[in-house]
């Protein structure tokens, strides 16, 4: 009496066909929304503090439109290493000339 023990399920993990699996694409996908996410974090950091620092310079020079936008600065940087979504500073774009 023989057994056989050739027998393979070839299908364990496989995908249905006209499919396929994204673990690995999604996990790629995580790790590079992580990082973006982190570099968000760490411009909003830089940010805040330069929008603290500058509203304090304005503040101490009696400057109050400076004080003003500053603190707007401050605020989108806080936002951004809360959330970790890049909130952008179109005023700080370079105008044409």
């Amino acid at each position: 009496m023989s057994t056989n023990t050739n027998n393979i399920n070839t299908t364990a993990g496989a995908s249905a066909p006209g499919t396929h699996s994204t673990g690995a694409s999604q996990t790629g996908g995580n790790i590079g929304q992580a990082i973006k996410e982190g570099a968000t974090k760490i411009h909003g950091l830089g940010e805040a503090i330069r929008g603290n620092f500058n509203q304090a310079v304005d503040g101490a020079f009696n400057e109050q439109e400076g004080v003003t936008k500053n603190a707007g600065i401050a605020a989108k940087g806080v936002d951004e290493v809360e959330d970790g979504k890049y909130r952008g500073y179109p005023e700080s774009k370079p105008k044409n000339i």
